[in-house]
């Protein structure tokens, strides 16, 4: 539970300094916006719709491998993140050149238990309400 409090204060912290996008030319933003909502009402796994939306996102090759990572391990979501899928998202969240954005939205679905716990949506929003800045990278 600290760590995920550390993690937000970092996110909030990178957000406000106007930290600079990861990949000019691309909205990256727009993507994390749409795992980002779907994680907030997700209850137990995405359903049709959403595993479209998140398909799109993992075949879109304009968006980063991490990203993409991401959205598969999501559309497998059968009340948490499988096995493999969480020791993908570790790397993800190890991964020094990942954005905040990415770190963040791989812990979230590594910890999620049936729905985002209340701290994690309040990363969520953040997620959700920022621009773009949630791309820079540690």
């Amino acid at each position: 539970m600290k760590r995920s409090s550390s993690l937000f204060i970092a996110l909030v912290f990178a957000l406000a300094l106007g930290a600079p996008t990861a990949m000019a030319g691309t909205d990256m933003h727009e993507p994390v916006k749409q795992m980002a909502n779907i994680l907030m009402t997700l209850n137990h796994g995405p359903d049709r719709t959403q595993k479209s939306t998140l398909r799109k996102i993992a075949d879109n090759p304009d968006y980063s491998a991490n990203l993409r990572a991401i959205a598969m391990a999501m559309i497998r979501l059968d009340h948490r993140a499988s096995a493999d899928d969480k020791a993908r998202l570790r790397q993800i969240m190890q991964d020094n050149s990942a954005s905040i954005a990415e770190r963040e939205l791989a812990r979230i679905v590594i910890e999620l238990n049936h729905k985002a716990s209340s701290s994690d949506r309040m990363a969520l929003r953040t997620l959700i309400d920022s621009p773009s800045q949630a791309w820079a990278s540690n």
